[in-house]
């Protein structure tokens, strides 16, 4: 039996200016209820597991970072709950220029 194929969308509006932007809080108000994210390194690689709203979250979150004007270096931890960090362990995220991919912790 094979499914039917169903088109979804995804958009996410994002303001670009100074003054709002305070990106932890817009990371807090677009985390539905119904969102779990969790996130580990293990010997077996690294894992990602989620509820299909988590990973829409992420989308969200991750969208914001790549369409903010971010400069190069800026960054933010989380818990492996993808909640803000509270110390280690944690996992970080940062925005770096093309000249700089691969230079692990270029920032902290």
């Amino acid at each position: 039996m094979t499914k039917e194929q169903v088109d979804r969308r995804f958009e996410h509006l994002v303001t670009d200016a100074t003054e709002c932007c305070d990106f932890q809080a817009a990371f807090q108000i677009h985390e539905p209820p119904a969102a779990s994210i969790e996130m580990s390194i293990g010997d077996d690689g690294f894992w990602l597991q989620g509820t299909a709203e988590g990973f829409l979250h992420l989308a969200r979150v991750f969208a914001e970072m790549g369409l903010r004007d971010h400069e190069s270096g800026y960054h933010f931890h989380v818990d492996k709950h993808f909640r803000w960090s509270q110390g280690a362990p944690e996992f970080s995220f940062m925005v770096v220029d093309q000249k700089d991919v691969g230079q692990s912790g270029a920032a902290s």
